[in-house]
């Protein structure tokens, strides 16, 4: 025997719903009337097939447990409507509800039926089958009639067997995890093939064998500049110029010996004999 508080088999198959006072079927997602709790959980045709004694104890915990209280025996009335949705119950999302009295269903005919009894409605202006010609006609005077929504259903059939309207606005599911996986695996060789091209000799990134310009860089600082600029940039100053370009000059002529210079170390650098300029 159980002791307070504590699972009992009750709870292997059902969950209690304070809220409405149903018990809804753990395996079926569905709500079962203590009435027929019995033959749910024995019916040969159903998912549990289990012996009579142990159904019997079910409704027994059920119906004499305080933990059970909430579970009625005669089924209150349901929402048509709810905020958020029902635990255990499976989310529709293809509702189909009716504008004229707002009432759910999850097919088109079913819709078309509702309408023709209820409302004594049809897009298609007559109670027969449609012509071809009208068919067009008829989607259009529906989109009228209907609007799409999500939905719940407690009891699968019968009393209180209706749709229920969630109003809520359902989240976007969760990426597979295949999905995930891909999207990860298509980073990584975006990310392998940045560094590979980074690792790879561009046009212009060498050529030629003095190691001097190799270790300054040049050709991957200078990459994507225009010509015309360069050409500005390595034009002579005036020997006997003035003010900002006679500045230039003695900075040109200081750039001058030290690159004279560090060709020099890089040419005795070869031959195993370094050489330290004054």
């Amino acid at each position: 025997m159980s002791g307070p508080g504590e699972p009992t088999i009750a709870d292997q198959y059902f969950i209690g719903n304070q809220q409405w006072g149903v018990a809804i079927c753990r395996q079926c997602e569905c709500g079962v009337k203590p009435g027929e709790i019995v033959h749910h959980l024995t019916n040969i045709q159903g998912q549990h097939r289990i012996s009579r004694c142990v159904a019997e104890q079910v409704v027994e915990i059920i119906r004499q447990t305080d933990k059970w209280n909430c579970v009625e025996e005669e089924i209150r009335s349901l929402p048509t409507a709810v905020d958020r949705p029902i635990l255990a119950l499976p989310i529709y999302q293809d509702g189909l509800q009716c504008q004229f009295c707002r009432q759910i269903y999850r097919s088109r005919d079913s819709l078309r039926v509702h309408w023709s009894k209820k409302h004594r409605f049809s897009a298609y202006g007559h109670g027969s089958k449609p012509r071809p010609s009208e068919i067009a006609a008829g989607k259009a005077e529906t989109r009228g009639g209907v609007k799409a929504v999500v939905c719940q259903r407690v009891f699968p059939r019968g009393l209180r067997s209706h749709y229920i309207h969630i109003l809520y606005e359902p989240e976007a599911p969760p990426p597979l995890a295949t999905q995930a996986a891909e999207a990860v695996d298509q980073l990584r060789e975006v990310f392998s093939r940045k560094i590979q091209l980074e690792r790879e000799i561009q046009h212009g990134t060498i050529d030629e064998t003095n190691p001097w310009l190799d270790r300054t860089g040049w050709a991957v600082y200078l990459r994507g500049r225009k010509p015309k600029g360069l050409r500005i940039c390595i034009e002579s100053p005036m020997e006997d110029a003035e003010g900002d370009e006679g500045t230039a000059r003695v900075i040109w002529d200081a750039v001058l010996r030290v690159a004279g210079k560090s060709q020099n170390i890089t040419q005795l650098e070869r031959t195993g004999h370094p050489f330290i300029p004054d």
